[in-house]
């Protein structure tokens, strides 16, 4: 399998677009979001790459994204928003079809999910989402929301989380943004693989989610004891096995 990394210009900024082609090519792709602030298109612990070598294995394209604000490109996540990203994902959508693939599935792993979900891409064929954040300020991000952060974004316009700046609008989106509906309304399989175990993204958003879920096709998959980033050997090995046979099935 051969891989090459395109540069995209949108909106301003440039973001990364790796290709991980195998020899024989049909004409379905899938892509890649990979969350943050600070993830890159390998995912975490590589998720996001042996999923796509995997499917590279069974004579699937993929296309990994690397955000403008993200660690591999060395950019300034306090300049990026959910709404930059998932324009950036749209016109990572059309460059990719712009190839001659005409069925495309989707990957969004934590606030990658959260693109996804937010972009509401037309005539996609399969989702997949891995610990998708579906409610940012009931996760990890509430922290940049607590009275202690509340003068300092007051004074300086963002607040420190980590090693990473937030500014505004993403603070706001941490506030008010709420992709479950989009997750209610998809039509095409999707599937959900979470871990019980998160404590970064509740796995209860997913749980309520899936409640009201549309989708004829659906699935969650509730991962004993995963945390966030399905780290372990065993829980990494069966989130690259069980989304290869959907997005292969399905996409």
């Amino acid at each position: 399998m051969n891989s090459k990394i395109s540069q995209i210009e949108h909106d301003g900024s440039v973001f990364l677009l790796t290709a991980d082609v195998p020899e024989s090519k049909g004409n379905a792709a899938t892509i890649f979001v990979h969350g943050g602030p600070g993830g890159d298109s390998r995912g975490p612990d590589d998720l996001l790459l042996d999923l796509s070598t995997e499917l590279g294995r069974q004579g699937r394209a993929g296309f990994r994204l690397d955000m403008s604000g993200s660690a591999k490109i060395g950019g300034d996540f306090s300049d990026m928003s959910v709404r930059r990203q998932v324009g950036e994902l749209a016109a990572a959508a059309s460059y990719v079809r712009s190839l001659g693939y005409s069925s495309i599935s989707l990957v969004g792993e934590s606030l990658g999910g959260t693109v996804v979900l937010a972009a509401e891409l037309p005539d996609i064929a399969a989702v997949v989402l891995f610990f998708p954040a579906l409610i940012l300020g009931e996760t990890s991000f509430r922290e940049v929301l607590s009275p202690e952060k509340a003068g300092e974004r007051a004074e300086s316009g963002g607040v420190s989380l980590g090693s990473y700046r937030l500014t505004e609008p993403f603070l706001a989106e941490v506030e008010t943004l709420d992709v479950s509906s989009a997750l209610q309304s998809l039509v095409c399989p999707v599937l959900i693989v979470h871990g019980d175990a998160d404590n970064d993204v509740p796995v209860s958003q997913s749980l309520e989610a899936f409640k009201e879920m549309t989708a004829e096709t659906r699935v969650l998959d509730v991962v004993g004891g995963g945390g966030h980033g399905l780290r372990t050997l065993d829980h990494h090995a069966h989130a690259v096995s069980v989304a290869a046979h959907w997005i292969l099935q399905f996409g």
